[in-house]
Order: C-alpha cells, then structure tokens, then sequence
C-alpha cells in the first residue's frame, strides 16, 4: 500500500524512526492519523530527506532529537520551528545522571528535568529557565572542574585517553548541562508554548506516535516471529497504512 500526496500543510508533526528485522520505517504522524512513511536501513540524512521533501513544511515538528534530522529540517523546512521530545531529553538525562546522582549538582538538576512535566504556560516555563540558569551559575566551578594526570592520579576513567594530561572531573554532569543550555539556547524546549494560539494545546513529545502506533509494529512482529524481510515490510506498510487518514 501506498499514500497519495494530498499537499495538506499540517500545523505540526511528530517525526520518528523505528527498526525491525534489519531495517527502519520513518514516520510523519499529525496527532490524529500517519501522514507519510518511508523503509530505510538506518536514520540518516539521505532517508529523511527522501520522505520529508514530499512533504509541505509543517508550523512545528516534534522530534527525539536524533543528529541526522534536524539537519535535513533546516534545510527543507528553514522556517518550521523544533520542539524536542521532553521524554526523550529525561531519557538522555538519566543516561548522564543516572536516575540516582551521587553529586548535590546532579541531584539538583534531576529535580529541574522533573519539574518539566508540571509546565503548563510562558510564566512558568521563564521561571524555570530562571532556575536553571542560576543552578548553573551556582556550580560554574564544578562543572569547569578538572583533573589533572599526575603519578597518584589513579584509574582513568574509560573515556580518557593514555596521553590525556586531563581532563573534566564532572563530564557526565557537564554533558547533561550542555544538553539543556544548548536546547534553552536553539529555543526548542518551550516551542509547545510559544507557538500556542489561546486555547490550543501543542505537543511535547513523540510518545502518541512511539507508544502508539510504532509500538503496534513490535506487536505485530513479535506476533509473527520469522518473517523474512520483504513480508516483514509489507505487515510493517499495512500497519502504517490503516492509520492513514482515509486508508
């Protein structure tokens, strides 16, 4: 099955990818029905741009945040806006921080990412760039901190290379700093509220579209386990298409 290009311009889209047997289907989901998908190898800037140029450039896209997207955006859809998945952004926190931070620093900051949730208008979400830019400026010292290769130095943590002479102490926690300020920075952590007319709710995250509808695919698959790859591609095509608008 295939979609017709019907040149509808979407207020906004959710974009993601998810892999099976091997290969991986893009999707374009406007919160309602799937309005375009594409089979792949792997996310990269050649698959996106295929199924993003038959697309009309949308207000908002909401993305994971995977690093051959937004390239293709910016250069397809210049003036649509980005908002990343706040799902995503606790997830890769967690991956820095770990759900237990041992430091005062990454407890505070696990607290800030929590918070997120709760947001719900531009007061609040000022009020909570506020905290956070203080939090940073509170520990400007450990996150610069480094340590340096001496004699009692100790066991290099794995990152370090033989030949380092140093190196951050804290890099877990600066990398889940620069994640925050880097969003806060390129305005794609509150674009669900700056972009909002009066009574309109935009998304933050993918997850209708991840725990919706490509997590049916993984139903699907795990249901029929062996399917070689072209029947795996049509059940994954089939499932896509009756979430079609007018399938």
């Amino acid at each position: 099955p295939r979609l017709e290009a019907t040149g509808e311009k979407h207020r906004y889209l959710m974009l993601d990818g998810t892999y099976f047997n091997g290969f991986c289907a893009l999707t374009a989901y406007n919160g309602e029905h799937i309005t375009d998908w594409q089979f792949c190898d792997r996310e990269k800037y050649a698959s996106w741009t295929l199924m993003l140029q038959r697309i009309p450039a949308p207000d908002l896209v909401v993305v994971d945040g995977h690093g051959s997207l937004e390239p293709v955006i910016r250069s397809l859809w210049p003036e649509t806006k980005i908002q990343r998945c706040h799902f995503h952004i606790r997830q890769n926190i967690h991956k820095h921080l770990t759900r237990n931070p041992r430091t005062i620093p990454g407890q505070q900051l696990l607290t800030l990412i929590k918070a997120l949730k709760d947001i719900t208008d531009l007061t609040q979400a000022q009020k909570w760039e506020e905290q956070f830019l203080a939090w940073r400026a509170m520990h400007e010292q450990t996150l610069k901190a480094r340590t340096y290769a001496t004699a009692n130095t100790g066991l290099r943590p794995s990152h370090v290379s033989a030949n380092q002479t140093w190196w951050y102490t804290h890099l877990r926690l600066r990398q889940a700093d620069s994640l925050i300020y880097g969003l806060l920075k390129k305005k794609q952590l509150f674009t669900y509220l700056s972009m909002a007319t009066k009574n309109e709710k935009l998304p933050r995250t993918t997850s209708p579209l991840e725990g919706g509808i490509n997590a049916g695919i993984k139903d699907h698959l795990r249901l029929h386990r062996g399917l070689k790859p072209k029947h795996a591609m049509a059940l994954v095509g089939w499932h896509l298409y009756q979430r079609a608008e007018n399938p």
